[in-house]
This record gives structure tokens, sequence and C-alpha cells, in this order.
């Protein structure tokens, strides 16, 4: 007989840290951007970080194998976007656009 599943049981310690830190963070760049001069790359760089936390918790959720695979589709597509933002945020930063 096996074990009991709950959800969580297979995650390894680095995709609990980055649950507990990617909103942490995108929290404290929506707070800079709220209250030290709301520039655009915070509110990017914010937004990078919330796409990418939930790119990371979508990872390997749904009960059958569609869900599972459209669950992955999507969080693929938001860790990428989330990072491409993130990126972004860094070149508004520091003006590589011109």
């Amino acid at each position: 007989m096996s074990a009991p599943y709950y959800p969580g049981k297979n995650t390894s310690l680095m995709r609990r840290v980055l649950l507990i830190l990617l909103p942490l963070l995108a929290l404290i760049r929506v707070y800079d951007y709220w209250l030290h001069g709301q520039q655009v790359y915070d509110l990017v760089a914010g937004l990078g970080l919330a796409l990418m936390f939930v790119g990371t918790l979508l990872d390997e959720r749904g009960e059958t194998a569609a869900r599972q695979a459209r669950c992955l589709r999507i969080s693929r597509t938001a860790l990428w976007v989330g990072f491409v933002a993130f990126a972004l945020s860094f070149a508004l930063r520091f003006g590589l656009f011109g």
C-alpha cells in the first residue's frame, strides 16, 4: 500500500524557496513603485516576478494527463514571460533602449 498523496509531497526544496521568495520580491518591487518614485521598471519587475511565481505554482498541477499538459504549457509560458519582463525592467532601468 502506498502512502497517501497530498499536494506538495514531491516538491523540491528549491521550489519551496521560490514559492516563498518570488511573491516577497514582487511585493517589494510594487512597494518601491508606489512609495519611491513610481518608476515603470519597478512595476515591470514586480509583474515579471509575479508571473514567475504563477509559473512555479502551476507546475505539476492537474488531475488528468490533458490538464497536466495544459498546466505545464501555461506554467512554462508564464515563467518565460516573467523572465523577459524582469530582464526588460533592467533594460529600462539602465537605459539600454535609448
